[in-house]
């Protein structure tokens, strides 16, 4: 009898609802037994259940679908043992709890985990202990792929811990005027990934691959790294993705390694890494290293510490030169302290100079260090002379007419050391402004234990209407103030279904919650709510995905780690002038969706990538009607398509895509609005990176990379419609932009009861044309 129920039970596991737990496919987890066949049998069960929408997995290149849905593998407590690498094909996420789940790999030479052309990659409460690197995953540049890693250990890493690299091959010679996208679909340039993969039955046999000769700068991916420890291994990271945002980690750097920590390459591509709020410890050792080598990223550090028992130099910047950009290895580096024991070495060791340097509220303890060793040859006018490839390259008709800038401010105890020829691209900075937020609330989490949808009637099998049955699992969770678990599958509405005014969903993996038709009805809606949270699912199709009426008791409403795909109109409404709500956005994407408009009291939006739809239009992707927004590395990345014919809902009349003059990234209508460390527009152009709609508010642009190219578009990072109270744009790098500011004639005509405003752009990498009328400092 219980040989009958245990089996039973590893068949539900297997065949239906809810996560797969590793030991329901023989992983026993007694850090004795060699559990990769288990484990490998569990991942190859994973990747046969995928479905994939309007793309083949081979693509590799801008498929513009999504997974129906991307299953998790459970590891309950115990130490699994492997002694190959093992291989999920395609979307998956790891959960353990509290890092009991550990995954330890007896073969130092071997990789331990391999993910190949995913769009979702979750990693939640691992351990990874031994081998060589402990997670490599390839994406072959599918826009809005993800890696989101969560409290997450790594340890004894004999390589880089964590691996996100994309190599490429040509066929024959270059002509980059045609475009990426068609060089890729015409094979003169293949993307190759990491590993060769063969399979022997069910067990994958893999091999490093031999035919890249570079490494690629295609890798239209994000990546979050939160609340990770990365202990003695070689190498924390290796990494050339579009975005990386590694917040709240400590790093502890391995004795016997040599070299970088960290190692930051693009390859080709101006791509983003910031770190927030992380803690770098270095031991004693004999050996040679140094915190990062960055060969081309823009490059962000902010409220970190560095603590090491030797003299070790922060960063050596070797920028490679890029061909469809004229902006790399931008630095910014802000609110750092840094303690080392012995005579300091300079502490940045520039092989190339950067587009530009942003060094402010710096701490250095102990004997002042020299701030540069300028490892440059040739350091003089001609060398500081930029040469414009990206304008001769995108037929603009125009050379850039900036060279590098380097802004230092309120540091303590740092010598800067300049040679003569760069103090002149030194700027002051401004007064000080209100350029930090006011603090967001924090609301805590009163959501106390968990209910499964499952056992309410939820059948998530893509066929059954799951409406009724996900509304009454909803009222049990939120009565019980309790977490409702969305099983693994798609849930099908075929209605709006009406949230409670507090509740919190979370997927198992990211299960599916569509409707039946891109518009007709909005998937979900809500009245004055609460408290509502969505976390680890795919929202698509509807009107809107949440329309809700926010109210005085409004304190919350939140996506983290969400997909939103395939909306008619906006996303996300939320209405209401008198609430102290917060809407907050973290970790989630946007793909072929609506924009946002909201009225909540603060936005706060961290690491989310956003993607317009091809009905948008003389809108913005994100309208903040009031308060303060905060936006932090945000990827803005405009779908264009070329001969599809499209029609203004306004005016009925219809025009070939590209439009693209009346969409914006985010509307201003009077409210606070900050930017830092955004990225808006891919290979293919952008938009109007902030739209000042409505008369008041300030805009605050810091850090961060923008792009626009389209004739239609009003070329400027900021655009003035309306007359806010003062612009700050400072150390934004461009490639290429005509205006840093854009201004309506009349904004700047006394006459009209507006008057003029202050307007301050420091050490940002574009031609600075300005309006008609110029003012400002």
């Amino acid at each position: 009898m219980k040989r009958l129920i245990t089996t039973v039970c590893a068949l539900f596991c297997i065949c239906g609802v809810g996560a797969f737990d590793v030991k329901e496919f023989g992983a026993k987890g007694d850090g004795k037994t060699d559990d990769t066949a288990a484990i490998q049998k569990a991942l190859r069960h994973i990747a046969k259940r995928i479905k994939y929408d309007r793309f083949r997995q081979e693509d590799g290149w801008n498929g513009g679908g999504t997974e129906t849905h991307v299953d998790e593998l459970f590891f309950p407590e115990g130490t699994y043992v492997i002694s190959r690498t093992l291989l999920a094909d395609g979307s998956v996420s790891l959960r353990g709890v509290r890092n009991k789940g550990i995954i330890k790999m007896t073969d130092p030479k071997q990789d331990v985990f391999y993910c190949r052309v995913y769009r979702r990659l979750l990693v939640d409460g691992m351990t990874f202990d031994g081998g060589f690197t402990q997670i490599d995953v390839w994406s072959g540049n599918w826009n809005a792929s993800s890696v989101h890693i969560t409290r997450t250990v790594f340890k004894n890493a004999a390589a880089p811990a964590f691996r996100n690299v994309s190599r490429r091959v040509k066929r024959k010679k270059v002509d980059w005027s045609v475009g990426l996208a068609k060089l890729i679909k015409s094979d003169v340039i293949k993307m190759i990934p990491t590993h060769e993969v063969t399979f022997e039955g069910e067990t994958p046999v893999l091999k490093r691959s031999s035919q890249a000769n570079s490494i690629s700068w295609f890798s239209s991916n994000i990546i979050s790294i939160r609340e990770c420890e990365f202990l003695n291994c070689a190498r924390a990271f290796e990494n050339n993705a579009d975005g990386t945002l590694m917040e709240n980690c400590t790093v502890t750097a391995s004795p016997g390694a040599e070299g970088p920590v960290c190692l930051v390459r693009t390859g080709s591509a101006p791509n983003m890494l910031t770190m927030k709020n992380c803690t770098f410890l270095a031991h004693a050792t004999t050996k040679k290293q140094l915190w990062f080598k960055n060969d081309g990223f823009y490059f962000t550090l902010r409220n970190c510490r560095f603590e090491a028992q030797q003299p070790m130099p922060l960063l050596e910047q070797e920028t490679a030169k890029i061909p469809h950009s004229s902006t790399a290895g931008n630095i910014l580096i802000a609110g750092c302290v840094f303690e080392q024991k012995g005579t300091p070495p300079p502490q940045v060791i520039l092989k190339r100079v950067p587009s530009y340097f942003l060094f402010r509220g710096n701490r250095f303890k102990g004997e002042t260090p020299r701030l540069f060793d300028w490892a440059v040859k040739d350091l003089d006018e001609k060398y500081l002379q930029r040469d414009s490839f990206a304008g001769k390259h995108q037929g603009v008709p125009w050379a850039l007419e900036n060279k590098y800038q380097f802004i230092f401010a309120r540091n303590e105890n740092v010598d800067i050391n300049c040679p003569e020829i760069i103090r002149r691209f030194i700027h002051k900075e401004v007064p000080r402004l209100h350029t930090v937020p006011e603090k967001m609330p924090e609301i805590a989490d009163v959501f106390k234990g968990e209910l499964r949808a499952a056992d309410f009637g939820v059948r998530a099998d893509g066929k059954t209407d799951d409406a009724d049955s996900l509304e009454r699992a909803m009222a049990a969770a939120a009565k019980q103030n309790k977490t409702l678990i969305i099983p693994t599958g798609r849930i099908r509405a075929a209605r709006t279904v009406k949230l409670p005014p507090r509740i919190s969903l979370r997927g198992e993996g990211m299960p599916v919650i569509g409707g039946d038709t891109r518009s007709g009805y909005d998937l979900f809606e809500a009245e004055e709510p609460e408290d509502i949270r969505f976390r680890g699912l795919i929202l698509r199709n509807g009107r809107h995905i949440l329309k809700a009426k926010l109210g005085t008791k409004s304190k919350i409403v939140s996506f983290r780690d969400v997909l939103i795909v395939d909306t008619d109109r906006l996303s996300i409404l939320l209405e209401g002038k008198e609430n102290n709500c917060l809407l907050e956005l973290v970790g989630s994407l946007w793909n072929g969706a609506g924009g946002i408009d909201s009225s909540a009291r603060y936005n706060a939006v961290s690491l989310c990538w956003f993607a317009n739809n091809f009905w948008m239009d003389d809108m913005a992707f994100f309208t903040a009607r009031r308060g303060t927004t905060v936006m932090q590395n945000g990827f803005f990345v405009p779908y264009i398509a070329k001969n599809i014919k499209r029609t203004n809902r306004k005016t009925g009349e219809s025009k070939l895509w590209p439009l693209g003059g009346d969409l914006r990234w985010v509307d201003n209508a009077g409210s606070r609005v900050f930017m830092y460390d955004c990225r808006g527009g891919g290979e293919a152009g952008g938009y109007c990176s902030c739209y000042h709609t409505a008369p008041g508010g300030f805009d605050v642009i810091e850090g961060g990379l923008a792009r626009m190219t389209y004739k239609y578009t009003k070329n400027a990072i900021v655009y003035a419609a309306a007359a806010p109270d003062w612009v700050l744009v400072s150390a934004v790098g461009g490639y290429p932009i005509h205006t840093v500011l854009g201004v309506r004639h009349r904004v700047w005509m006394k006459a009209d009861g507006v008057g003029d405003f202050p307007v301050y752009i420091l050490g940002s990498m574009t031609p600075q044309k300005g309006p008609e009328k110029k003012n400002g400092k």
